[in-house]
């Protein structure tokens, strides 16, 4: 068999395997988790929803979030994209954690809004109580406190996060 036959059938069975790859990604992907719920709004629609703590979460489209149909003991877990702003019941024995693929967030309790509209940025402004918020950069992942009328806005190649005091309109670096 010469080099270029044997090149021929060695690409078709790589091809093969990356389309079965991809088939099997896309499946386990599009199959719905039965213990999750979830809710997507398009562009121009609000959507409030009531999270099984009775958390509330305001969906600004395009956005979209995942909860579970009830939370662990000692986690309440949801993943999110675009712009959310949730009003989080203050449950000191559970840690509310909000997840983004370039970072999120953790608190007992607060209203907070997060948005990861823009490509690569995540802006998490702490409206009331206080957040610890997790940042993704490119090498590292960073963390600060946000306390009421503190916000963030994070792009991943940043090297530190910046916070900014709404009410002093100042910038905050720890």
């Amino acid at each position: 068999m010469d080099s270029t036959k044997r090149r021929t059938i060695i690409n078709n069975i790589l091809i093969a395997l990356l389309v079965g790859a991809v088939c099997t990604l896309m499946y386990l992907w599009l199959i719905p988790d039965k213990d999750w719920d979830g809710i997507k709004v398009v562009s121009g629609q609000t959507q409030e929803i009531k999270l099984p703590d009775g958390s509330m979460a305001t969906l600004t489209g395009p956005s979209s979030i995942g909860y579970p149909k009830t939370f662990d003991k000692d986690i309440r877990k949801v993943k999110m994209e675009g712009e959310i702003y949730f009003d989080i019941v203050n449950n000191p024995n559970q840690t509310f954690l909000i997840q983004t693929e370039l970072g999120g967030l953790e608190t007992h309790g607060a209203s907070v809004k997060v948005n990861t509209k823009e490509k690569d940025i995540i802006i998490i402004d702490c409206l009331e109580d206080s957040v610890r918020a997790i940042a993704r950069g490119k090498k590292d992942i960073f963390e600060i406190e946000l306390l009421s009328n503190e916000m963030i806005r994070f792009h991943k190649k940043d090297t530190i996060i910046k916070k900014f005091n709404k009410k002093k309109r100042i910038f905050i670096v720890d």
